[in-house]
């Protein structure tokens, strides 16, 4: 942990109006739950706070991604710089255990930021900055009136706010760009998976399918709980073209939201200002299956294609176990999933895929068989041999949907 601590004259907050030549009465401005390095205002703080902390520690301001200052009365501060602890209080939308490893998709909420190794005091001021993507955010307290949960609570309403503008942007960049490549387009989709689109896209060509869609190409994961955040952002202001986002269906909380918003007999539901959504239909294969996801669309035999050039498969959850062993001296676990020679049979109608770790899965003899859903997609996107000649006619259910939308009047 980059750990320093400098002299400090005590601070009250910044100046946050622009006075005029003379005037005396300015409003200074003592606490900021959050402000984006995408303001001109964040430019302005962070440059004083570089000039007044971090100007005077030995380590290069270029390479800094991440800071927290708590200011003392003494008149020092301690600043902690990039790689200090964090802990977070999330809700997951899946069971989990300790040691596993846990990706954005996997968090519906994020409740509180905390500094285990960090002490902090009631009279102390705090000044934190954290990066996300390519975007900063900025956090500061100096009412000295420090209650521990509330700086928690706010610090984790900074890195949610933070997240969830990482998804928006992109998906405003992908917008422009799309719109600005094909005037004619009618639909932007946007998928919960970052590997959907180029199932869709492939069935559509494979399909001959003349709709004018285009695809949101995020190559990061987002969780359900994000999408429907998203549709509820997109919904407040208006749009050139139709948005819809698309929802696998595994989440039986989901699936309730939106079939509540539904009206009628419509397969997808209606928001405000263009934009739409639905969850993918179940396909004719799969009627009793209870987690739909994409992969789903494709049979069995076409799912566990074996990668010519790696002899890797996709896995479905029912087709492995967990085994591990326990250091008597570290006591430190390590896990991994061994292929069994035959399906669980009493779990085929709620398997799913399984993508976490697949680095981990092996055959009896400890060989590497599994590959990620991504490499899966990009085989298929790319019709690598053997991944060429998979059969799209399911997908019409999904298209179906989208062209019902696009008939829709404005």
């Amino acid at each position: 942990m980059q750990h320093f601590q400098i002299k400090s004259k005590n601070i009250v907050g910044f100046i946050d109006n622009l006075p005029k030549p003379g005037d005396k009465m300015v409003r200074i401005c003592q606490k900021k739950l959050f402000i984006s390095s995408e303001e001109p205002m964040f430019q302005i703080l962070i440059t004083e706070i570089s000039k007044v902390f971090l100007n005077k520690i030995t380590f290069p301001i270029d390479r800094i991604y991440k800071f927290l200052i708590v200011l003392h009365q003494n008149g020092t501060a301690d600043l902690f710089i990039n790689d200090f602890k964090e802990t977070m209080d999330v809700e997951v939308n899946r069971s989990v255990k300790k040691g596993e490893p846990i990706y954005d998709k996997d968090i519906n909420d994020i409740f509180e930021l905390q500094f285990p190794d960090v002490e902090i005091k009631s009279n102390d001021a705090v000044i934190y900055c954290t990066k996300i993507g390519w975007k900063f955010g900025l956090y500061f307290n100096f009412t000295r009136k420090i209650d521990l949960g509330e700086l928690y609570k706010e610090l984790g309403g900074l890195t949610k706010k933070l997240s969830f503008d990482r998804y928006i942007s992109s998906t405003n960049y992908e917008l422009i760009n799309k719109l600005n490549e094909n005037k004619d387009t009618d639909v932007f989709i946007v998928t919960e998976g970052k590997t959907d689109w180029k199932h869709l896209e492939k069935a559509k060509s494979k399909l001959n399918n003349n709709l004018r869609i285009e695809f949101d190409n995020y190559q990061d994961d987002r969780g359900d709980i994000d999408i429907l955040k998203m549709c509820e952002y997109y919904a407040r202001t208006s749009h050139p073209v139709k948005m819809i986002f698309i929802f696998d269906q595994d989440n039986p909380d989901i699936i309730k939201r939106l079939d509540e918003k539904t009206t009628n007999d419509a397969k997808y539901q209606v928001w405000d200002n263009n934009v739409f959504s639905f969850y993918i239909p179940k396909p004719s294969h799969r009627e009793k299956y209870k987690n739909i996801s994409i992969e789903f669309y494709y049979t069995d035999d076409e799912t566990h294609t074996i990668d010519p050039s790696t002899g890797k498969q996709l896995i479905f959850s029912n087709e492995i176990e967990e085994r591990g062993t326990k250091s008597l001296t570290t006591g430190k676990y390590e896990a991994k999933f061994v292929k069994l020679n035959k399906p669980k049979d009493e779990e085929e109608l709620d398997k799913k895929i399984y993508c976490k770790d697949v680095e981990k899965i092996v055959d009896e003899s400890g060989n590497s068989i599994a590959h990620s859903k991504d490499v899966f997609a990009n085989n298929i996107l790319t019709e690598k041999e053997g991944f060429n000649n998979f059969n799209f006619t399911e997908f019409k259910r999904i298209f179906d949907i989208i062209g019902d939308i696009i008939e829709l009047k404005n």
